[in-house]
């Protein structure tokens, strides 16, 4: 058993020294002291100014009473003395003992029975001797993790998310940006009924349409160029450690590249349908309607390449390379899911200037209500996930989580691993 050890533990000579003292004193203290098996009298007899005094301190220079006296606290006066002045030897701790074999792969087992690795031992590792070890990757992810110490939480423990009255009414303002052309339209849309325009009118196209779309297209194009690596690192910073990193990412690609494609065949259906003022395609509803579904049909198709790409050359790769790869493409990686967003937005505004132009402003102020409501439930979820924190991982998982790209942690350490034949040039996805 391991012993109550204090900060400060007496050295050798000066331990043998105490100890001797202390006996002496204890057998001094305890020829004052009645036996077991004496009479009353002499327990009366007992006084506390025979030996140490009751109120005094424990010190190797003022023990307490003998193992043998006849008090209770004596007793326990003396046991703590023995524990904090005369510990018993440090008892090694060996990781092998501690943690759960069958998580690790047979050769880190068999190369932690040989090394016999203890818990001193891993108080001196620094960064860069992790790399030095040649343990599987997986295998030392998982015990640099354990050795973090990372809290253990239970079922109890765990309640509900907590709610955030501040994002709440930060997503009720964001979503007001994101149904405003759509509205802003329907509103408008009346401003050209006397006299419908042509859609051969380049010169009134042009001030109306073009130069807004391509605003509105560059916007897009840029904002999700922006977004797209905090996304990336967003997704892969709450990993757990353990987790394979290419089956994890795969799935994210695959789910992205199946919204795409199913947001990209509607899209593509709204185009080819009638206009929403019939034999009226130059009015201002009617160019918007097909302005938000061309912006739609941009992200969404960006979404489903990059997915496909992203997804294609991440196959063939095992474990370790697939580490490598997510941290210098992170932007790329969440670039589909940013996609989605805006491809769910220009889907929105575009229904909303449909139902504008066949049913009039009353059905389409309700349909703008509805559309404002969705994007700001999924807005408000997005908040909270992206606040969310794993708490079974500490910092030190999340910084090699999200290293190489964003600075966070040391992930350039990892590359001494790998000969040098094989090493990647690390080169920033732009």
């Amino acid at each position: 058993q391991q012993a109550w050890v204090t900060g400060h533990q007496l050295s050798g000579s000066a331990a043998a020294k105490t100890s001797s003292d202390r006996e002496k004193k204890t057998k001094n203290s305890c020829r004052k002291m009645p036996q077991e098996g004496s009479d009353a009298k002499g327990r009366e007899e007992r006084k506390p100014g025979n030996g140490r005094h009751e109120t005094d301190p424990l010190t190797p220079e003022n023990p307490p009473k003998s193992l043998f006296c006849c008090c209770c606290e004596d007793q326990l006066d003396t046991a703590l003395w023995e524990q904090k002045n005369n510990p018993a030897p440090h008892q090694p701790r060996y990781i092998l003992d501690e943690i759960a074999r069958e998580e690790y792969r047979e050769d880190t087992i068999k190369k932690l029975s040989e090394w016999k690795w203890t818990f001193d031992d891993f108080e001196t590792f620094e960064h860069g001797d992790w790399a030095r070890l040649g343990l599987d990757f997986k295998d030392e992810i998982l015990l640099r993790s354990w050795w973090a110490d990372v809290p253990k939480v239970t079922l109890e423990q765990i309640s509900d998310f907590p709610p955030s009255v501040k994002r709440n009414v930060l997503t009720y303002v964001w979503s007001i940006p994101m149904v405003l052309p759509a509205l802003a339209i329907g509103l408008l849309s009346d401003i050209d009924q006397d006299n419908p325009p042509s859609t051969g009118d380049l010169e009134l196209q042009l001030v109306r349409v073009t130069i807004p779309g391509f605003a509105l297209i560059w916007f897009i194009f840029f904002l999700s160029i922006r977004l797209r690596g905090v996304m990336g690192q967003d997704i892969v910073e709450e990993r757990s450690p353990g987790t394979n990193l290419a089956e994890s990412m795969s799935d994210v690609l695959t789910s992205t590249g199946v919204i795409s494609a199913l947001f990209l065949t509607i899209i593509i259906a709204m185009m080819q349908a009638e206009a929403p003022i019939p034999n009226e395609e130059g009015r201002l509803i009617c160019q918007y309607y097909q302005l938000f579904c061309l912006a739609g049909l941009m992200v969404c198709t960006l979404g489903l390449l990059m997915s496909s790409a992203l997804f294609s050359y991440m196959a063939p790769l095992d474990e370790r390379a697939s580490w490598i790869y997510v941290k210098q493409f992170m932007d790329y990686c969440g670039e589909p899911y940013v996609q989605i967003i805006f491809t769910m937005n220009m889907f929105a505004n575009a229904i909303a200037c449909w139902i504008f132009g066949r049913y009039g402003k009353g059905l389409g102020f309700v349909c703008v209500l509805t559309m404002y409501l969705i994007t700001q439930r999924y807005l408000l979820a997005q908040a909270y996930l992206s606040l969310w924190s794993n708490p079974l991982i500490d910092t030190g998982v999340r910084n090699i989580n999200t290293a190489g790209r964003y600075g966070k942690g040391q992930w350039a350490n990892y590359f001494k691993k790998m000969p040098a034949q094989d090493k990647l040039d690390e080169k920033p996805s732009g």
